[in-house]
């Protein structure tokens, strides 16, 4: 973060979109938010979606900016609420190949709404092997054919949805679900987390873990863990290049910087984990990105991609959402 109180961390917001002028964007509470208020109220029957984007930019010299940060805003009705999905992916394992028809598993996701608002669909993708079937609560995978030993899991996905609203869905809306159909006795699988971190190279310290990846094996032994594919970008759209700033326990899946000064940029790594019984087939492997910033001097940016907003009309004038820009 730039030092407090200089040009470099007074950040000043652009807004601009469809029916901006229904939407206003203010530099309220804390340094390095923005607010995006309502100034006229929304009707779902007159437009059920805006599409906003916002830049923010400093007053240093020279003056440095975000991206445009793309808000994607869509209007329900009341009793519209989305079904999601409250619990952590799932894994599933065959010892023994699967017949067509046989109901691999069933997720159920969470909807507010009353009926017939909280009639639950389901979609699937990752993979034309399965199928998926709604009760209008419960979503059951099915094989859709005969699943044979394989070495990697069928990685695939199930989104939940109201009928009435096939396309209007949020990340909670979806559940990754890993199905194992293997005779090997060992395989590994490393647990879903949030792999994405970001430190500043003053507070990264040699040996000090950054970030921690953990498995699970079958075997009833630790796997081991390794780094592969290490490449570093040193700004935002500049070219990967080898890199060797960062290194893995073996035993612990930790990941720490070999120096006290890791090189600035975006560090992104793959990681396996496999038993050394069978390192090919039981290995599972996961992306890893690690950005390291100055420690002052640095760009705006936004804590997250895209903003996606759920507003139930009528919805009237006043607070909408905030913007963080945690990051400069």
């Amino acid at each position: 973060m730039d030092y407090p109180g200089t040009d470099n961390s007074r950040i000043t917001y652009e807004l601009s979109g469809d029916n901006k002028d229904k939407f206003e964007i203010r530099k309220d509470g804390a340094p390095g938010y923005g607010y995006i208020y309502l100034n006229w109220s929304l009707d779902r029957e007159f437009q059920d979606s805006y599409t906003l984007t916002v830049l923010a930019k400093d007053n240093g010299n020279p003056i440095l900016s975000t991206p445009p940060l793309d808000i994607e805003i869509d209007v329900g009705d009341i009793n519209d609420v989305l079904p999601v999905f409250t619990i952590p992916p799932v894994r599933v394992i065959y010892y023994a190949p699967v017949d067509p028809g046989v109901q691999v598993t069933a997720v159920t996701p969470e909807d507010d709404d009353i009926y017939p608002n909280d009639i639950i669909m389901c979609r699937l993708s990752g993979s034309d092997k399965f199928l998926v079937s709604s009760d209008g609560v419960t979503c059951s995978l099915i094989a859709a054919q005969r699943l044979e030993f394989q070495a990697e899991p069928h990685i695939l996905n199930i989104t939940a949805y109201n009928p009435d609203k096939p396309d209007l869905i949020i990340d909670d809306s979806s559940i990754e679900v890993r199905v194992f159909v293997t005779d090997t006795a060992c395989f590994v699988d490393i647990i879903p987390g949030d792999f994405i971190v970001r430190h500043k190279q003053g507070d990264v310290s040699a040996g000090v873990p950054v970030i921690d990846v953990d498995a699970t094996s079958t075997c009833g032994d630790d796997p081991v863990f390794e780094i592969n594919n290490q490449e570093l970008s040193p700004n935002p759209g500049d070219p990967f290049m080898p890199s060797t700033d960062f290194t893995i326990d073996s035993a612990t899946g930790e990941i720490s910087s070999i120096s006290d000064t890791p090189t600035i940029g975006a560090h992104t790594m793959s990681v396996i984990a496999y038993h050394t019984s069978d390192p090919e087939n039981s290995k599972d492997e996961v992306q890893v990105e690690i950005t390291i910033v100055s420690d002052t001097n640095n760009p705006p940016e936004f804590d997250q991609p895209v903003y996606n907003v759920t507003l139930v009309a009528p919805q009237y004038t006043g607070h909408l959402l905030h913007l963080n820009i945690p990051h400069l």
